[in-house]
């Protein structure tokens, strides 16, 4: 197990709490089944309806890459988690009792996002590769359907890789999602600690 804590993006899941895990499985399961329900809703729909294949149908919605697109979608959440700030927040007093009013000033303790610049680096070649991938695909299409020349494409091949990149982005949100849950705790887990240490010294010299 502690040979997994080395592969980069997937190793502190280690280390994460059990809640955390289930609370970002939860969010990445709602996220997916609501960002990809013209994937599957027409589908079904064509199923009961006029008896369509289910495989038949879902590839045809698939194979001009849109799972490129759904890809580069998921970017954006996985950005703002990274670049939220993190941590505690501090109160500091200044300014002169006679001539300036004090006022508190919060000093915000950053924590650095795990992984936070290998996730970047993954999220601007995701976003670079699904839109030359989609373009690519969908002006061979238009090209074929316009001028009716057949351009070597092989489209199953690039299907299968925007299907697996769709997959490697959504295991990356799932770990930003848990990371964030865990960044998120720290402040709370501080707290609870020092009120614990502040019992532990009344206690003993009470």
């Amino acid at each position: 197990m502690r040979m997994i804590s080395y592969i980069p993006i997937y190793g502190q899941l280690v280390d994460t709490k059990k809640k955390h895990l289930h609370s970002a499985t939860c969010d990445v399961f709602i996220t997916t089944l609501f960002s990809l329900l013209p994937l599957w809703l027409y589908p079904l729909f064509s199923l009961w309806t006029f008896d369509f294949s289910l495989e038949t149908t879902f590839k045809a919605l698939t194979s001009n890459g849109e799972f490129f697109l759904y890809s580069a979608a998921l970017v954006g959440p996985l950005i703002y988690s990274i670049t939220k700030r993190y941590g505690l927040d501090d109160e500091e007093e200044t300014g002169d009792d006679q001539q300036i009013p004090r006022r508190k000033i919060k000093l915000i303790k950053t924590i650095e996002f795990p992984y936070g610049r290998l996730f970047i680096i993954i999220s601007v070649f995701t976003c670079l590769f699904a839109a030359l991938f989609f373009s690519v695909m969908q002006a061979s299409s238009q090209l074929e359907s316009d001028i009716g020349v057949k351009i070597p494409l092989e489209r199953d091949n690039l299907f299968f890789i925007s299907a697996l990149m769709y997959i490697f982005t959504l295991s990356c949100l799932f770990c930003v999602s848990v990371y964030r849950l865990d960044l998120e705790n720290i402040p709370k887990r501080i707290n609870e600690d020092t009120h614990n240490f502040v019992d532990e010294w009344n206690q003993r010299y009470d």
